[in-house]
């Protein structure tokens, strides 16, 4: 097997034949792998579904590593491990990526691992990896980036709904300022700062610029981002103004469509994102059969195996209000 595939491998927890290809290693020195494989020496193979999965010995990765490290000029181990962390990100193997490009100080590579996968680390209940992540970045690509603010604030939500706030703020502003707009990320802040208002407001008043923007801005909003989007800012802005402009003319309208999303989506996953937010209103308001309605509803959705854990926070925050309520 060649050398040099080697020392590339040395940065891989674990490798199949197609992240070998990806390693550079030639088909004709393949057939050398599975046998280095059967011999057991230094090397355990696991059959799992169809591709055979390698895992070095923690003392011939140590080896490697360190021979990669002193192999080559700068430039030529600096490219060993971009490769690496490629290869580890287009198979999935998203955590040791971004540890290696951390390494390396990749920061372009960190952030685009960071935009393909944020989202799906939030709904698995991994935003702590997330926002280490972000934080490894310089103070300047967070400042000029809206995406990674936008990303911080969520992260940083359940714990300090008070600090994302600006989070949100920025972003939104930096996202309007992009020409053309981006209407994903506009709306994604929007929701972020009414959020974070709602949860974390002395004074309720904050939310009138942003109830004006978002009825403004969503109205005319013919192809959203993704069902959860539409249905937790639906909700948010409906929840804002019967808080905080109970007499606003456009009331009617967005409870209709909360109640409708509530009642007409499948997705269950989307169902709990808009009936956590109106059953948080009910306890508010003192409508505490209508709150344990919806929380009974969200109780037997919760027991779904496609259930993501954000939901499954989303429900328990909800019923955690509706309990402060109730005593």
């Amino acid at each position: 097997i060649e050398q040099e595939y080697l020392l590339r491998a040395g940065y891989l927890p674990q490798i199949t034949l197609p992240m070998s290809a990806g390693l550079g290693l030639p088909e004709e020195s393949r057939a050398a792998m599975r046998s280095v494989g059967m011999s057991e020496f230094l090397v355990t193979v696991r059959n799992v579904e169809t591709e055979p999965i390698y895992q070095l010995h923690p003392l011939l990765r140590e080896f490697l590593r360190a021979r990669a490290e002193q192999t080559g000029t700068a430039e030529e181990i600096e490219g060993r491990k971009r490769l690496a962390a490629r290869v580890l990100a287009e198979h999935e193997h998203i955590e040791a990526a971004a540890s290696l490009l951390i390494r390396i100080r990749d920061w372009d590579g960190l952030n685009a691992l960071i935009a393909a996968h944020a989202d799906a680390l939030v709904r698995q209940g991994r935003s702590a990896i997330l926002e280490s992540w972000i934080r490894e970045l310089p103070e300047n690509r967070l400042a000029g980036d809206p995406w990674l603010q936008y990303w911080l604030g969520v992260c940083r939500f359940p714990y300090a709904p008070r600090e994302t706030r600006e989070l949100f703020f920025r972003a939104y502003r930096h996202f309007e300022a992009t020409a053309p707009v981006d209407l994903h990320g506009v709306l994604a802040a929007l929701n972020g700062a009414l959020e974070a208002i709602l949860h974390d407001s002395n004074d309720y008043r904050a939310l009138d610029p942003w109830i004006e923007i978002a009825n403004r801005r969503i109205r005319d909003v013919r192809e959203w981002p993704s069902a959860d989007l539409e249905a937790r800012l639906t909700s948010n802005l409906f929840m804002a103004i019967a808080l905080r402009q109970p007499n606003h003319p456009d009331l009617a309208f967005w409870r209709t469509k909360a109640q409708d999303i509530s009642q007409l989506e499948r997705d269950a996953n989307v169902r709990i994102s808009n009936d956590a937010i109106l059953a948080a209103l009910s306890a508010w308001q003192g409508q505490f059969a209508g709150a344990l309605r919806l929380i009974g509803g969200m109780r037997e959705l919760t027991t779904m195996p496609d259930i993501s854990p954000f939901s499954a926070l989303k429900f328990a925050q909800a019923e955690a209000i509706y309990h402060m309520f109730t005593g």
